[in-house]
Parts: structure tokens; sequence; C-alpha cells
């Protein structure tokens, strides 16, 4: 975390009861546990650091909520008026169920996670459309996303990647027992695996991509009902905890 966002969390809490006398919201944030990006324990991880921050610039209340992926989106998707979600990428399909709001976290490129006897098999250096084509099973987690540009690859390919849920580290030791092959993940979120997990080596091997797509932007998610004066006013206030050169990013789905 720089130094200009960690002084920036210090100040915006500490004036919280402040700025939220003007605000009648208290919104539910729903998170899921995925280190480093969010944790359960101290809710925090660079993506809830930021959404706390933005919150409290904005002058709204929240009460954090951790839930699998997947019923975050049904809660979502039932339109709870006063939720969001944290840390979401945009895609053509949630975008006809939800609005996203502007940027306020981008990933590294993704890497691969593999089973290490399949990745003995693969040439180097391994690019993402000769994995996906080759025949390895894929992992994912249930209601999860590799982002627009992998997604539309894996519905050209007519992948049916193995969904489970399990949460990322367990999804990390399927591959590692063979029950599926790889899964494709942040590098960032790889590497924090393999740090914190040394019972995954030498099981499974961090495969470098040599083309992979830049880095998803992840956004908060807000339900058809979400009141669209307050979506504006935590809009404005990502502008100015990340500052332009970030909130102005495009968030609709890439091109591939």
């Amino acid at each position: 975390m720089t130094r200009r966002l960690a002084l920036l969390l210090f100040w915006t809490w500490a004036a919280l009861p402040v700025a939220a006398q003007s605000s009648p919201s208290v919104l539910t944030v729903y998170f899921s546990e995925r280190p480093p990006f969010a944790f359960v324990e101290g809710q925090r991880g660079f993506v809830l650091d930021v959404t706390k921050a933005v919150l409290a610039e904005a002058g709204v209340r929240a009460r954090f909520i951790e839930l699998p992926p997947r019923r975050v989106l049904e809660l979502l998707r039932a339109g709870p008026p006063q939720a969001l979600g944290v840390g979401w990428f945009p895609t053509p399909d949630r975008e006809a169920w939800w609005s996203y709001s502007h940027p306020i976290y981008q990933d590294m490129p993704l890497v691969a996670l593999v089973n290490a006897r399949a990745a003995a098999a693969l040439t180097s250096p391994v690019r993402l459309d000769a994995l996906l084509s080759s025949g390895l099973t894929l992992g994912v987690q249930s209601g999860g996303s590799f982002g627009a540009v992998v997604d539309r690859k894996i519905r050209t390919l007519g992948l049916l990647p193995l969904e489970t849920m399990v949460d990322v580290g367990q999804l990390a030791h399927l591959i590692q027992g063979g029950r599926m092959d790889y899964t494709l993940l942040p590098e960032e979120e790889a590497r924090y695996l393999m740090d914190h997990d040394p019972t995954l080596v030498p099981g499974v091997v961090l495969v470098p991509l040599a083309d992979p797509p830049p880095g998803n932007y992840r956004c908060l998610l807000y339900p058809a009902g979400f009141d669209r004066a307050l979506e504006a006013r935590i809009d404005a206030a990502i502008d100015r905890v990340m500052g332009p050169a970030t909130s102005s990013a495009a968030v609709r789905s890439p091109s591939p």
C-alpha cells in the first residue's frame, strides 16, 4: 500500500462519524475472502482497504459481510437496494444484471498454477491460447471469472471449466492432487498462495504466460435497484481516492 493511501485510510476513517452524519445510507458490503485482495480476519486487503477509504470519503457507513462469490451474486441479483459487492470484474453476462463503479484496483497479469506433472509436458514459453487448447482441465471457483478477454476465449473454444465451491487455496490443493490440471490467477494472488502455503510445493508450479491480457480492473458491483445518486457519490469518491489516471480507466468489457 502506498504511503498516500495509508495516510488517506487513517484520516478518512478518523473523520467518518462526522462525514456519515450527512448520509442516511448504511450499506451492506459483501466480499469474499481472497488473499491478498480480501481477508476475513481484520476485514483488510488490497480491495477492502480501498473500499473502506472510498466509502469514508463518500461519507457512507457500511457493514462488511463475507460470503462465497456465487452467494454474493445471488443476493445482489435479488436486488437489495442498500448493498454492493467488492472487487468484481466487469463482464458482459454480469452487466446484464448489475452496474459497476469506477475501478478501485487493477490486477497484475494472469499466470497459471499448474499441477507439476502436467506442467512438465508444456512447451516453453507457455502462451495462453496454447494452454487453453492443451486438453488440460481448467479449474475455476463457482461464480468466478477470469476477466472478459479470457472468458470469451473459453467460450469460443467450447471449454467447460471444472467448477468448485472451494476457496482459491483449496482449489490449488485440488490441482496438486490431480482433480484438475490448472487454474489462472493474477500474479500477486498466485505468488501469495505459493509463498504462504509451503505444502503446495513441489506438487504445484507457478507458470508465467508469455502473452497474458492486461490485468483486470476490480470494481464495486451495484445491484439493479441501487440509488443512482449514491452511486454517483461513491464514484466521485473513487476518483478522489484513486486519482484521475486510475478512475478514468475504461471498465467496459475489453476487446479480445
